[in-house]
């Protein structure tokens, strides 16, 4: 039957424990659901993604900045896109795989002057001139070739209608079509020339009127039209962005010029994410716009150079079908957080410490140092100095050549360009380049700059000594002739080695690379913050989106109710396995497994890279459900040691209790003799009150007679009970301590357990106050006619050292005392 009141009792009190369990489960839903935690989760992940190895950092990304040094060589921000055509061209040259700029190109830009205006312009002067001079030789001449002096003026009106007007008309539109440039056509060619460049859509609304033919153009061409998303998740992805991103501004459709986008290879949107923390931590890959799906902007060159069969997107995921990894086929499938983003697997660095980086001034000025070797060269050309049969030295021909071969290549260029027509709306080309033709202007830069280290390695300088050392036997004045050619080869060698030492640096950076060109510089706005850096240039977000996409080396993000179900198992399967234990069992077992739980968790990212949520999932709903039992607990523990101590304080002192509690080893347990006085009562001629308490009476005595279910035994317990209590309470009052009840006898003690100096008298104080509360007692029931006679007490007192110990099994122990004394004190009282 005891066991079976355990049992019921432990139930209820799992019952409730499990109770607790679920409304905090609850509770902590509500929450995690109005994303309460979310901030605090962010922080959570942004410690445990600093902890984790550094994902390795692809060799193919390659960030080419316009930063500090390049804007003080080339000034303000942004600069005449003839600049970043010429350095889509040498980055052709080095053999950059892809060209990403992650710069908007979306309005029309300025002409600017031709790179030979100053030629052309002194050419068409020197032209205009003779014809202007000659005009007026003729009018000058005309009386003399028989012109009558009365036509004159309208031969001379003549002249300037049909020579001085056209000459000048001739200069007006060269000023138009051979000295100024239309930037933009040159900047869109040099992407054709590049080949497989991607240009920006911005798809925010930032209230541009639509091109729609150029939008249709870049939707048929460029967007994906093999994604799979039966369900609609990247609609519902991108609604959601748009909402909680995009601040009610709306999406759009912004992408760069035309004239841009007809010779680029593809497009990629630039916006990115941000947290509501402010922290860059993920990247939406796709934006549905009409049927198809625009890719973000390193994403869409990804798509090209894997260039799977199909992507398909399901719910928190995104699979490239049958994609192609170096040379092998497979299915990459890119895991996404509940709103359908990837999470960007940072590189811990600041961007100039991770991938490789170039400055673009670098690439700049290698165009700067070639034409400064084309100046020194046409330099040189100008020193005519001839052997003494009036040949001209070797160098002067080597020069000559150069400088044709130069010229060719120039003209090649420029031919090429001019062929960089586009691409039609299926995507072929409508006049470009073929590969035969890059080979042989490649080739001929390449003997170009070849030929010239040839040409300053021949050491043309002591030839061209050995001939001034004879002008000067000759008496021929060539003053500092030599001094000036030298410096001429001397800058020609300079220029030749740095140009080449540059060009190799930039072509092993650059080779077989993904190029992602923008702005890096202190003064740009266009920065963010990551979970490493507060501040962080947004061209090193798109490289760190690439390498993950590369690597491979992807975060799975959980949702919170995962983490949450997994606590909830966790915490009902332990109040299953030690909900029956001890307090202290559960306390201790509980908080160790709710921290194993939570090590658990972070383990899981460190070496799996999975992220749950932990804020209210793990570490609130653990925390709070753990301490709710703990709670529950000594709650109910509290209240059990108070009925103990109330059932006790009938028997015992409260100080004689609280002194137990708080050392219950100091009972004696290993036995001590101790100076003690003992008192032992009991009632005079008890067993001829107990006879008379019989059936006759209680039938006999009105007071009784109303209750039928009293019996002679129950009265006389009763009776038994009221006067044990009364003498019982006097020797509590006085510090003693019970050591039991036999019959109607009572055995106590004093100075034992109590510590008590004044034992003796206390015993006495008892005794005497036993005697009054007998009579109080006799007087209250003999006049309500409770008993049939008065009940006198014996007393009997010793005071002596006794041996005061713990006596009985281990799971039955009774503290008392022995020893003559003892004997003594009971004898006394028998006496009486």
């Amino acid at each position: 039957m005891k066991k079976n009141e355990i049992n019921n009792k432990n139930k209820k009190i799992m019952f409730y424990n499990f109770l607790f369990t679920v409304i905090i489960g609850i509770v902590i839903a509500v929450l995690s659901f109005t994303n309460i935690f979310e901030k605090l989760d962010y922080r959570i992940f942004d410690s445990l993604l600093k902890n984790r190895p550094e994902p390795a950092m692809s060799e193919k990304i390659v960030t080419i900045g316009i930063d500090d040094a390049s804007i003080e060589a080339m000034g303000e921000w942004p600069w005449s896109r003839d600049i970043i055509a010429d350095t889509l061209i040498r980055l052709k040259e080095v053999e950059a795989e892809t060209a990403i700029f992650d710069i908007e190109y979306i309005s029309p830009s300025k002409h600017g002057v031709a790179p030979s205006a100053s030629e052309i312009l002194s050419e068409k002067l020197v032209e205009t001139e003779t014809s202007v001079n000659n005009a007026l030789m003729d009018l000058a001449e005309a009386p003399l070739s028989g012109i009558p002096i009365g036509e004159l003026s309208n031969y001379a009106a003549d002249a300037i209608n049909q020579i001085v007007y056209p000459a000048f008309s001739y200069i007006h539109e060269s000023l138009n079509s051979d000295l100024l440039r239309d930037n933009d056509e040159y900047f869109g060619e040099a992407l054709q020339f590049f080949g497989n460049s991607f240009l920006t859509v911005n798809n925010m609304n930032l209230g541009y009127t639509p091109d729609i033919e150029n939008n249709h153009y870049i939707e048929t061409r460029f967007l994906f039209h093999n994604v799979k998303d039966n369900r609609e998740y990247i609609s519902a992805n991108n609604k959601y962005t748009e909402i909680e991103t995009y601040d009610g501004v709306g999406r759009g459709f912004t992408p760069a010029l035309s004239t841009l986008i007809n010779r680029s290879n593809g497009v990629g949107f630039t916006n990115s994410l941000i947290d509501n923390d402010g922290i860059r931590r993920r990247i939406e890959l796709l934006y549905k716009y009409n049927n198809n799906y625009l890719g973000q902007l390193v994403f869409s060159p990804y798509i090209q150079y894997v260039n799977p069969d199909e992507i398909i997107r399901g719910k928190n995921y995104l699979v490239l079908n049958n994609a192609n990894v170096n040379g092998l086929k497979k299915d990459i499938k890119i895991p996404l957080d509940k709103n359908g983003r990837m999470i960007i697997n940072w590189i811990h660095s600041p961007l100039f410490e991770s991938f490789k980086y170039q400055s673009i001034i670098s690439i700049i000025d290698l165009d700067n140092i070639e034409s400064n070797i084309e100046i020194v060269i046409n330099n040189l050309r100008n020193y005519e100095i001839t052997d003494k049969n009036f040949n001209y030295l070797s160098f002067i021909t080597e020069i000559q050549d150069l400088i044709t071969d130069y010229n060719n290549i120039k003209v090649m260029k420029n031919k090429l360009l001019s062929q960089c027509k586009g691409y039609d709306i299926k995507g072929n080309v409508l006049e470009g380049i073929s590969d035969e033709e890059y080979k042989v202007y490649f080739s001929l830069r390449n003997s170009f700059f070849a030929n010239l280290g040839l040409f300053l390695n021949r050491n043309h300088l002591v030839e061209i000594g050995q001939r001034i050392d004879e002008m000067k036997e000759e008496s021929m004045d060539v003053g500092s002739f030599y001094d000036d050619i030298k410096e001429e080869f001397d800058l020609l060698t300079n220029e030749y080695n740095v140009y080449e030492d540059n060009l190799l640096n930039i072509r092993n950076i650059c080779k077989n690379s993904f190029c992602i060109i923008g702005n890096v510089a202190t003064s740009t706005t266009d920065i963010g913050a990551t979970p490493f850096q507060k501040q962080f240039q947004n061209v090193g977000i798109h490289a760190n989106i690439l390498n993950t996409l590369l690597s491979e080396d992807f975060i799975y993000s959980y949702n919170w109710y995962w983490s949450l179900m997994i606590c909830f198992i966790v915490s009902a399967v332990t109040l299953l396995l030690i909900g029956t234990k001890s307090e202290k069992i559960q306390n201790i077992v509980g908080g160790i497994i709710r921290v194993v739980v939570l090590l658990i968790f972070f383990v899981i990212f460190r070496i799996f890279k999975i992220y749950f949520p932990v804020v209210g999932s793990v570490i609130f709903f653990s925390i709070i459900d753990y301490l709710a039992g703990v709670i529950y607990r000594f709650i109910l523990s509290t209240k059990e040691k108070n009925l103990i101590t109330k059932g006790f304080e009938l028997y015992q002192s409260k100080e004689l209790l609280q002194q137990i509690i708080d050392n219950p080893e100091g009972l004696g347990k290993e036995g001590i003799n101790r100076e003690i006085t003992a008192l032992f009562s009991d009632i005079k001629g008890f067993s001829t009150f107990s006879e008379s308490i019989n059936k006759d009476y209680i039938h006999n005595h009105p007071i009784y007679q109303k209750d039928t279910s009293l019996t002679a035994p129950s009265l006389l317990v009763n009776i038994l009970n009221d006067y044990l209590g009364a003498m019982s309470e006097k020797i509590i009052d006085n510090k003693g301590y019970i050591d039991k009840y036999i019959g109607d006898s009572i055995v106590s003690m004093f100075n034992k357990p109590i510590e008590n100096d004044d034992h003796a008298y206390s015993a006495c104080r008892s005794a005497i106050m036993m005697k009054k509360a007998e009579k109080e007692f006799n007087e209250k029931n003999l006049s309500e006619n409770r008993i049939p006679s008065a009940l006198y007490t014996r007393i009997g007192i010793n005071t002596g050292e006794v041996l005061v110990c713990d006596l009985g099994p281990e799971h039955k122990k009774n503290f008392t005392m022995m020893g003559d004394n003892v004997n003594l004190a009971s004898r006394l009282e028998g006496v009486n």
